[in-house]
């Protein structure tokens, strides 16, 4: 081969006339090589960023997703609670209709019971007054036979 292409990257080719072109070859490969290195480096700090963005996004993503587990935890416990208050109001309802209709018989019982006891009254009053009686015309006959 030439002695301008076989020279290598460290070194400064020996340049012959003839070996111009060859070296301008090479020196072209340098830039090349050069400005792919700058593009790869510059890819692979655009990838390490958009990786972190990546996982930074999945991050986020499972604290919402944990976030939203814990409030469907939350509404459903609500809703079991508000199943059981409406419950025990519904057995409370129940229990105050019942306690409010004992209560209606009691009263009725009770009133029944009181005008039985006026209407044995007044017939005790007439009883006694019409013994009064008997005993007061027995006494005035008496007193008018002798």
């Amino acid at each position: 081969g030439r002695k301008g292409e076989t020279a290598g990257f460290d070194k400064e080719p020996i340049l012959l006339s003839v070996g111009d072109v060859g070296h301008q070859k090479k020196e072209q490969q340098l830039v090349d090589q050069k400005e792919y290195k700058r593009t790869l480096a510059k890819l692979e700090t655009m990838l390490e960023e958009k990786t972190l963005e990546a996982l930074q996004m999945k991050e986020t993503l499972l604290q919402h997703t944990s976030q939203r587990t814990q409030m469907r935890r939350l509404i459903s416990r609500a809703k079991d609670r508000l199943r059981y208050q409406e419950t025990s109001i519904k057995t409370l309802q129940q229990d105050k209709l019942r306690l409010e209709q004992s209560l209606a018989k009691f009263k009725r019982q009770a009133r029944a019971e009181i005008l039985q006891m006026r209407r044995r009254e007044s017939e005790a009053k007439r009883e006694a007054a019409s013994v009064r009686q008997f005993y007061a015309e027995k006494s005035q006959q008496a007193g008018s036979g002798s």
